[in-house]
């Protein structure tokens, strides 16, 4: 949505699930997770590497929220992030812009950085945008 008075979009609140550097998911990926069995296969899925019992499946009331998880995909070293920098309400979606931050070479291990958010997107697609 709009503001009516300036034309400019409204920013969106949205609640941090998971943020971290490592993850059953390898690839570079911009979901937005709608249903509940989905959720729960991800969530199976981004846990998969864990070789003790996976954290419990996070609270989401999918009826009325959907989760934006970016992953930024494989890095050859740590220190690297993701952060969200705004969702922001347009008349036919929800921008979500991100960012991957860092510099690397905190550790020698693979890392796979990703963040996953819950927001409401009043019936509107979600897009995604990559910051400078």
């Amino acid at each position: 949505m709009e503001n009516s008075i300036i034309g400019l979009p409204i920013h969106r609140k949205w609640t941090l699930v998971a943020q971290g550097e490592n993850s059953g998911i390898k690839d570079k990926r911009l979901l937005c997770i709608t249903g509940e069995a989905e959720w729960q296969e991800f969530w199976k899925e981004h846990t998969s590497w864990l070789v003790s019992a996976p954290p419990a499946l996070p609270t989401v009331d999918i009826d009325r929220e959907v989760v934006v998880a970016i992953f930024a995909g494989s890095y050859s070293s740590g220190g690297y992030a993701v952060s969200i920098e705004k969702v922001e309400d347009y008349e036919q979606t929800v921008a979500v812009t991100y960012k991957v931050i860092g510099k690397g070479a905190e550790t020698e291990a693979m890392t796979q950085p990703f963040i996953m958010v819950r927001l409401s997107t009043g019936g509107r697609e979600v897009s995604f945008n990559q910051a400078a």
